[in-house]
């Protein structure tokens, strides 16, 4: 679950929200991209690609229960 954004330029904060991206939203990974670290997620039944740069401004946590893959 997304719990904080830590950006606070209104172009990125558009984008997050095109794709969707926004706290209190449930993601899953899909796929991590080597050496890139661009991530494939899926949010909402949506899969999209985002970059290391964008990855590394959205904190998630973990729903109890969850169980790694």
């Amino acid at each position: 679950v997304i719990v904080k954004i830590t950006e606070e330029k209104t172009e990125t904060l558009q984008q997050l929200t095109r794709l969707n991206l926004t706290p209190g939203k449930r993601v899953e990974v899909e796929n991590k991209t080597v050496p890139s670290g661009s991530l494939t997620i899926r949010v909402e039944g949506e899969s999209c690609t985002i970059d290391h740069d964008l990855a590394s401004i959205i904190y998630v946590k973990k729903n109890e229960g969850e169980v790694n893959n």
